[in-house]
């Protein structure tokens, strides 16, 4: 869903929106190909030293949220 969405839903729609028939909302799922994958971020908490770090998807993973707990100094 994520792919179908990124890729094709969402440059579709935001072009048919801001009515922009250039293209430039087709960078958008390349850009978000460049971020680190939801596992990497919680993996960059772990090992920056954070505790209890957790991982949840949301929006059928087209996002997720990343907490963790700063240990004390």
């Amino acid at each position: 869903m994520h792919r179908l969405y990124t890729e094709r839903i969402m440059p579709f729609t935001a072009t048919l929106i801001a009515r922009d028939r250039s293209g430039a909302y087709k960078y958008l799922p390349r850009s978000v190909d460049t971020f680190l994958s939801p596992e990497g971020v919680a993996d960059a908490a772990a090992k920056a030293g954070f505790a209890d770090v957790q991982l949840r998807r949301l929006t059928m993973g087209t996002c997720a949220l990343t907490t963790a707990v700063r240990r004390s100094v």
